[in-house]
């Protein structure tokens, strides 16, 4: 059964909603995915979706924004004994 708003955090619900967004666009594509089955995927209604990202754009602009933050945080951090990485 789906979770609503008050049962799950503000925090939780984004996250699940990301995830679950992300493998819809991988495996389905962006016109078969739909809000109703990617709210049903994070296990939360499409009215707690749409508090969360007003617009199935916006939801993408948000799994793009977390991709690209988690793929190039990871690229700027100093390597082992490069020289930005020494003291």
């Amino acid at each position: 059964m789906p979770r609503n708003h008050q049962q799950i955090d503000y925090g939780d619900k984004r996250e699940s909603l990301l995830d679950a967004a992300e493998e819809s666009f991988v495996v389905r594509g962006w016109d078969a995915a739909t809000v109703t089955s990617i709210a049903a995927a994070a296990g939360v209604t499409a009215t707690t979706l749409y508090r969360c990202f007003p617009t199935k754009d916006d939801h993408l602009a948000a799994v793009v924004q977390r991709w690209a933050a988690a793929t190039l945080g990871s690229s700027r951090r100093p390597r082992p004994g490069s020289v930005t990485g020494r003291r």
